[in-house]
């Protein structure tokens, strides 16, 4: 993931404010419309019933039923102009077949709020078109936390640099484990959900003729919940299995490549046959200009022997950390009490990667 600038950072922080508020509101108006069931009911008239149609600038079209009519609660008079609550607005055929079963002079069934007959509506209840916002809106809000946790975020926003990077540590009798998976856990499991909401959002979006009383949303939404769910089962059993962990064992002094980058099986190493610890720099080329990331890498013995990736991260300074904390681990020389930066005696190289 390209790491973020401190204003592409604010930006998505902003977003991420936008997001969750019109979140609340979905969330609200889909509560609301759900209680209007029990609202006490009277009897109202129409004086006017039309869709307004507004075409977008991308020449997309949107519907909107307008319906306004009058009512009397204990005597007084009221009058009311809201259909259903929500902002998604119905696709056409939704829009025209409330007109037409509203005409102008029928009379009409108004549910209102008891303790303010103001507010009133004329089609109460949870129908399936009032969940397919989040069929968009749930990604969005899981992209925006996504971004903001994993990015490379300002030092100002995390001031605490964690050790070695922040990779996991586990350590298990006299060996020591450190997670180091190709893409994480949340990673897989959000590009499952994002991609499976985004495809029942265009299709369910597509079906505007069908009866609005048959609820596909809730099947897609659960179908979605299970892959969701499946995906996330089966690469956190990966991570548990220990084939993604770099494996030290200190008395062997020997270390255990995982199954990444390329590598089909374990790997064993001894600890000298590890010659140094080296940063390989990425360029990568975007549609803003380049930018880099950085890849923790094995130096073997010999000049055939090939280099080993470890991990891959777009924030410089927890590479650096990392490839310190491995040259502590693997007490190479000059090291073990220095504090790791840019100017370390590990070497750094630098190659070219277009993607």
């Amino acid at each position: 993931m390209k790491p973020l600038s401190t204003f592409s950072f604010i930006v998505v922080l902003f977003m991420a404010i936008i997001v969750f508020v019109f979140d609340e509101k979905i969330a609200t108006d889909l509560f609301h419309q759900h209680e209007a069931v029990l609202f006490p009911a009277t009897t109202g008239r129409v004086y006017h019933s039309a869709v307004n149609v507004t075409h977008g600038s991308k020449g997309g079209t949107s519907y909107h039923i307008n319906i306004l009519y009058d009512y009397q609660v204990d005597g007084q008079s009221f009058h009311g102009s809201t259909f259903r609550y929500g902002l998604f607005s119905p696709g056409s055929a939704q829009a025209y077949a409330a007109v037409h079963a509203h005409p102008v002079g029928s009379e009409v069934t108004v549910y209102y709020r008891a303790d303010d007959p103001s507010d009133s509506l004329l089609s109460p209840g949870v129908v399936g078109r009032d969940f397919l916002i989040f069929f968009i809106l749930m990604p969005a809000s899981l992209l925006v936390l996504y971004l903001l946790c994993t990015s490379n975020t300002p030092a100002w926003f995390k001031p605490v640099k964690p050790l070695a990077g922040g990779v996991q540590i586990i350590s298990q009798g006299g060996q020591i484990r450190v997670r180091l998976p190709r893409y994480p856990v949340p990673a897989w499991s959000l590009a499952v959900f994002s991609g499976a909401s985004v495809v029942s959002f265009v299709t369910l979006s597509l079906l505007t003729t069908r009866n609005p009383s048959v609820q596909p949303e809730a099947m897609a939404g659960i179908l979605i919940l299970a892959a969701t769910v499946v995906v996330f089962w089966w690469r956190r059993a990966r991570l548990l299995s220990g084939v993604d962990d770099l494996v030290f064992d200190e008395s062997a002094r020997t270390v255990s490549l995982p199954q990444t980058f390329g590598r089909n099986r374990a790997t064993l190493l001894e600890f000298n046959a590890v010659r140094s610890v080296y940063l390989e720099t990425i360029v990568h080329r975007g549609k803003g200009g380049y930018y880099y990331s950085w890849a923790v890498t094995f130096a073997l013995q010999g000049a055939a022997a090939s280099p080993e990736r470890l991990a891959i991260w777009y924030d410089e300074e927890k590479c650096l950390a990392f490839a310190g904390w491995l040259c502590e681990r693997l007490h190479l020389p000059g090291l073990a009490n220095q504090t790791v930066d840019s100017s370390s005696a590990f070497s750094l190289s630098s190659s070219v990667g277009w993607e």
